[in-house]
């Protein structure tokens, strides 16, 4: 009986240092994709609610194709939500390239308040070194080609005023 439960603990083990070993192959061959904020539109103001397009840019710094079902992602700016979206793309990156995917987003009014109550207290003024941070992060839902499921993704950067009004010190 002791050697049975003996061959059994050494098959469990050779079989999970196999197992092990497989998937960590598999994570070295498959890198995370990149997924950054390229741009931000409006496209409507209705009643208590804004549409904007944003458009992600989605890097595939995988030897595989990624192969992309769905997009779910939420905006802050400056720690507030600002808007959150869905888009189904159905869209194939091939390896080593990119692709800009728009997805379009809805804020309420009660979220763009906060930002619109510190944009006024500008009004009028030069706003030199103002900057706004921005966050944004979501899933991309995959189909084959590498990756299963859901991958996470987050980017965050500054939107410096100086520079899009063009202003000078």
């Amino acid at each position: 009986m002791s050697v049975f439960k003996s061959i059994q603990a050494i098959t469990a083990i050779i079989t999970l240092v196999s197992f092990s070993a497989g998937c960590a192959s598999l994570s070295t061959s498959s890198q995370r994709p990149r997924v950054s904020l390229a741009s931000m539109r409006v496209l409507d103001i209705k009643g208590l609610e804004t549409t904007f397009e944003i458009d992600l840019r989605i890097i595939n710094r995988s030897q595989q194709s990624l192969n992309i079902t769905g997009i779910d992602c939420e905006l802050t700016l400056n720690g507030r939500q600002l808007a959150e979206g869905v888009a189904n793309p159905k869209i194939s990156i091939e390896p080593y390239t990119d692709a800009v995917v728009p997805v379009k987003t809805y804020s309420s009014m009660l979220d763009m308040i906060g930002i619109a109550r510190r944009l006024m207290k500008y009004a009028g003024k030069p706003m030199t070194g103002e900057k706004l941070t921005y966050a944004i992060s979501g899933h991309l839902q995959t189909g084959d080609g590498g990756w299963f499921g859901s991958v996470p993704f987050d980017d965050q950067g500054e939107i410096d005023f100086e520079g899009l009004t063009g202003a000078v010190n």
